[in-house]
């Protein structure tokens, strides 16, 4: 089985790449009115699972999608799983209102990704667009053309990725991770309140009390003085950044003694 014939699930129905069918009144299609989660798939073992399922169901939740409870989310998970074959890879459930009373449409799909550099990368920093801190920036909507336009944007320009800011200034989230600083010899990240989406990682690593995360606003002035700055997110784990072009360069990354504290905390953590 090659990647591009990994099979999708539509529905709890398996259609061949191509074949796959949405309504065109689908909502999720027409409006973004849909939301998706991404995990980590270890030659058919579901990293973090019910985490997962956990949010995708409360930003359904949130936008008013009727979608399945958590568990179920998770069964139609494990169940697409054990049709993939053994090899490391991101799963993607999709959760998209329909039109009228019709129920939610559920898609799931595989992708094969490459490995964010062990060396480290470098960020750029997206100015175009903002984040105002409301309560669509931490959900994980379809609705993703920022994100999408702010990534092509960084690889043009040779980075791995963008930091989003505030509409105040301040840094908030990279397009496709959270962002972590060392400051002052603090670890910090910056609060949901601000946009910062609610990662998964993200939210294991605040829960680490000997890590004392400190969630504080992050200023690009924190950043240009930061010891370290890490991404992090679920397919990757921790990512060492090197710099962040116009505003620190020098970055210890993979050397870094957080960074690599924190990756070595992710691998420890039941999975």
């Amino acid at each position: 089985m090659t990647p591009n014939s990994l099979p999708i699930s539509v529905d709890g129905v398996l259609h061949a790449p191509g074949e796959a069918r949405l309504r065109a009144d689908n909502a999720g299609f027409a409006h973004g009115v849909a939301v998706f989660d991404t995990l980590l798939c270890e030659r058919g073992r579901l990293v973090w699972l019910e985490p997962h399922m956990q949010r995708l169901a409360a930003g359904c939740l949130a936008l008013e999608i009727d979608a399945p409870l958590p568990a179920a989310l998770a069964r139609a998970v494990e169940e697409y799983a054990r049709q993939l074959p053994p090899q490391v890879l991101a799963v993607r459930t999709t959760v998209a209102r329909n039109a009228g009373e019709a129920a939610a449409t559920v898609v799931i799909a595989a992708r094969t990704f490459e490995p964010a550099p062990a060396d480290g990368i470098t960020l750029v920093v997206e100015r175009r667009f903002a984040l105002a801190g409301d309560a669509l920036d931490s959900i994980k909507t379809t609705n993703r053309a920022r994100h999408v336009a702010a990534t092509l944007a960084a690889r043009r320009a040779g980075a791995f990725d963008a930091v989003f800011l505030h509409s105040s200034g301040d840094a908030v989230c990279a397009a496709n991770a959270n962002l972590w600083a060392v400051v002052d010899e603090r670890l910090t990240t910056p609060p949901l309140a601000r946009g910062a989406l609610r990662g998964i990682v993200r939210g294991l690593l605040v829960a680490q009390a000997q890590l004392e995360v400190r969630e504080a606003p992050l200023a690009l002035a924190d950043l240009s003085r930061a010891s370290e700055i890490f991404l992090t997110n679920s397919l990757h784990g921790a990512i060492p950044v090197l710099e962040i072009t116009g505003v620190r360069a020098g970055l210890p990354g993979p050397r870094g003694v957080w960074e690599r504290r924190v990756r070595e905390l992710l691998a420890a953590l039941p999975r």
